[in-house]
């Protein structure tokens, strides 16, 4: 493990970690070293030396609950968000020598200057107390959340892709840039015929899928087609703003009037029912959804462009999408005898996310701990 590393793990400063980094002073060694040897061999101030050695006497933080703090908090001060300082502490809640807890829900990072008020007698200036700090924590890594997940969206970043909407795509691209461009998949999509000389697919092979295929990429190339139309999309994502639909779903976003024709995506649970096999090209389209207090959301799905047969399988159940697409219409519509304001939105791909939100509250996590904690409420039988 490096230096740095090590010290942080005992709840060190950034700076001051890489700082002994580059003495090549181990927390090892500045645990045996007396006082003075610190003092005279690598010029160490006597109340540096003193804080040091309390954290470092202290059992080291977990290797994984520290890796998954700094990346949830984007290694940022939950407090002001690194306008303060880049450098970083991890901070006990709960002072360690009253808890002897390094477990996740008590550590916190903060620059060090946000750190020395919170040691200040009353907490922080702004006063802020522990309980302060854990909803400040909360309230930051959701935030983090938040960003990491929209940056990924915006990249295309995602895993495997259940429905690309070829033609919506390609026309998106000739609006957008005058052409399909061509990708590292383009020569064996042409010299097989999937896709003309001007990169355009063709739609034959779908017309033209008998009856007996379960779905119409079956006939082979389907990576070669999805990875390719998905390359295409990445590319137009650098060329057109797509908003995060969570920021869309309020009554003033709505009464803007200037929702229809935005691009959006959306990450989250989505329900919905797999196409009737087999898929031809009269196969009517399907439904996918979600509701959210007075939103209703929907996409309509072209089964002809299903990629497989697990993405048949996951548009049946509640699966965590990321969807990409564009409002083509808002309005009031009463569904199953309640009024919802309802969002009509073109797909345009959907996709499993590289990173999602959890958007179930902690109280959630709590009662299923519960309930696996309750054996008898469990028949374990149905796991194996």
């Amino acid at each position: 493990m490096a230096i740095s590393e090590t010290y942080l793990r005992y709840g060190v400063s950034n700076e001051e970690a890489d700082y002994f980094k580059s003495l090549g002073l181990p927390a090892s060694t500045f645990k045996t070293t007396s006082k003075k040897n610190l003092i005279d061999k690598y010029e160490l101030k006597s109340e540096q030396i003193d804080r040091i050695k309390s954290l470092i006497t202290r059992q080291p933080i977990d290797d994984d609950i520290l890796e998954n703090l700094l990346a949830r908090s984007n290694y940022t001060c939950n407090v002001c968000h690194g306008i303060k300082g880049k450098s970083f502490i991890v901070h006990h809640i709960e002072p360690y020598c009253s808890c002897q807890s390094n477990e996740y829900h008590n550590l916190v990072v903060l620059c060090p200057t946000c750190h020395d008020l919170a040691h200040r007698p009353g907490g922080l200036t702004s006063g802020l107390n522990k309980k302060d700090l854990f909803k400040t924590k909360e309230k930051w890594e959701k935030q983090v959340e938040k960003i990491n997940v929209e940056a990924a969206s915006r990249n295309g970043e995602t895993s495997d892709v259940d429905y690309i909407n070829i033609p919506r795509i390609e026309e998106l691209a000739l609006n957008i840039l005058g052409n399909v461009p061509n990708t590292k998949f383009s020569p064996y999509l042409q010299s097989n015929g999937l896709v003309d000389n001007f990169v355009n697919f063709n739609i034959q092979l779908v017309e033209n899928v008998p009856p007996t295929r379960s779905y119409p990429f079956r006939f082979g190339n389907s990576f070669y087609i999805i990875y390719h139309y998905m390359e295409v999309f990445t590319t137009l994502l650098n060329r057109i703003h797509f908003q995060n639909l969570d920021d869309l779903l309020n009554i003033k976003q709505i009464k803007s009037n200037q929702l229809i024709g935005t691009y959006c995506f959306y990450v989250g649970g989505i329900y919905g029912k797999s196409p009737k096999m087999p898929i031809t090209i009269e196969s009517p389209a399907i439904s996918m959804w979600f509701k959210r207090r007075c939103f209703y959301v929907e996409w309509i799905i072209d089964p002809k462009f299903v990629a497989s047969t697990s993405s048949i399988v996951r548009l049946s159940e509640h699966t965590i999408y990321l969807v990409y697409g564009k409002i083509r219409n808002v309005s009031e519509r009463n569904i199953n005898g309640k009024d919802y304001i309802h969002f009509d939105i073109r797909p345009y791909v959907l996709a499993i996310p590289e990173k999602k939100i959890n958007r179930l509250p902690d109280i959630h996590w709590i009662k299923k701990y519960e309930e696996y904690e309750n054996k008898e409420a469990y028949n374990y039988e149905q796991f194996e």
